[in-house]
């Protein structure tokens, strides 16, 4: 016989309803979790599990190669305490618990720090900071990039840390929102909205030449 999996194979074995294995719809289709490979006229399609599946239920989160040079993993650093992080970082519990993704918008200046206080605030509710640039990659693929970033942060428990401008990512939705990103906006910049989130918005003040000397001596080796 055949040596793959179909949707009647794992009914058969598994005693699950036909709905609940495959849907070209369901959430593990639109998460390619999950794929559909036709194999023959009139059989049944094989399914075919993403390889990294395998790591991931056993807790080892590898990034999926297709994101190298996308995303990336940072420390987050202490921020000064003119910044309002614990602020923000209630403000997200709170939406948390009202079961509500959330973008979380930090206002400031270029290079006033507004990844540093993203990373804060993510690393501060136990969540890594993934940082994810979509600048240098084609938009007629930032869809699917964007979905894997998404799925790997849903998966790994991250909080996306968008180092691009928001309109570099602000592509149509192939699934739902991670529970957190974080976007840097410039002051006096319009955020376009988006329903599928909350969004709640900080501005970072300037930093004093004391503080600017004590979060450099923070970077240092």
């Amino acid at each position: 016989g055949r040596r793959h999996v179909t949707a009647p194979l794992v009914v058969k074995l598994f005693g699950h309803q036909p709905a609940l294995v495959w849907r070209e719809a369901g959430a593990a289709a639109l998460w390619n979790l999950v794929r559909a490979e036709v194999v023959a006229p009139g059989e049944a399609p094989a399914l075919t599990a993403d390889p990294l599946i395998p790591a991931w239920l056993s807790g080892d989160y590898r990034i999926d190669r297709s994101l190298a040079g996308i995303v990336h993993s940072e420390p987050a650093h202490r921020v000064p305490a003119s910044w309002p992080l614990e602020n923000a970082v209630e403000t997200v519990r709170a939406r948390f618990a009202a079961k509500r993704p959330v973008r979380l918008a930090v206002r400031g200046l270029t290079g006033s720090g507004r990844t540093a206080f993203a990373k804060a605030v993510a690393a501060a509710l136990g969540m890594p900071p993934l940082l994810a640039d979509m600048t240098n990659f084609p938009r007629d693929d930032r869809a699917d990039v964007q979905m894997r970033i998404f799925r790997f942060a849903a998966i790994a428990g991250c909080a996306v840390v968008w180092c691009d401008a928001a309109d570099t990512h602000a592509v149509p939705a192939l699934t739902g929102p991670p529970p957190l990103q974080t976007i840097s906006v410039e002051t006096g910049e319009t955020l376009a909205s988006d329903a599928t989130v909350d969004t709640v918005i900080f501005d970072i003040p300037e930093l004093t030449i004391a503080e600017r000397r004590a979060t450099l001596l923070t970077l240092l080796p």
